[in-house]
């Protein structure tokens, strides 16, 4: 396991958006050119409230008032990539 790996749901969360962001601001972007994003996770009945709390707080942060938020859909999938990986993020951004 990576050293950097967090292994609760709200910690994998915040680490994925910061690394959206550093992938977002490598081609010009910013979270506000998000438009769409799905999330897999394999225990949505355990670990979606903790990721809703970090992504609503990261929305809050990155969005600014009154401005478009993206389409958000979580699932609940079987497996992911590997383990102790909770949830896998798509990220889907326009640039204008």
């Amino acid at each position: 396991m990576p050293a950097h790996l967090v292994l609760e749901a709200a910690g994998q969360t915040r680490a994925i958006m910061r690394r959206v962001r550093q992938l977002l601001e490598t081609v010009g972007c910013s979270e506000k050119s998000i438009v769409r994003m799905r999330i897999y996770v394999i225990d949505m009945a355990r670990d979606s409230r903790q990721i809703q709390l970090a992504m609503t707080q990261w929305l809050n942060e990155s969005v600014e008032v009154g401005g478009m938020k993206p389409g958000i859909t979580i699932v609940e999938v079987r497996r992911l990539s590997s383990e102790p990986v909770l949830l896998e993020v798509e990220v889907d951004a326009v640039s204008l």
